[in-house]
């Protein structure tokens, strides 16, 4: 979340949406962790790992396909 205005709880928050889908914090199956349940995610190395990793790649490809909206200028017309 580099460039995220971290004391702007909107933006913050507009960052997290995307991925709140994936998102697995009290019910259901990680899918990107081998279905694992949602309550056998442990405080241990592998798990942080498997979940920061998990997390980290959403939220990148997230970011690579949503564009954000943009303003045409005076003059322009966007496509």
């Amino acid at each position: 979340m580099a460039g995220v205005n971290v004391r702007s709880p909107k933006a913050a928050e507009r960052e997290l949406r995307l991925v709140s889908p994936i998102c697995r914090w009290t019910a259901g199956e990680w899918e990107g962790l081998n279905d694992l349940p949602w309550d056998e995610v442990q405080y241990t190395p592998r798990h942080v790992r498997l979940l920061s990793n998990h997390l980290i790649r959403a939220y990148a490809e997230a970011k690579r396909t949503t564009r954000p909206a943009r303003r045409a200028s005076r003059g322009q017309t966007l496509v």
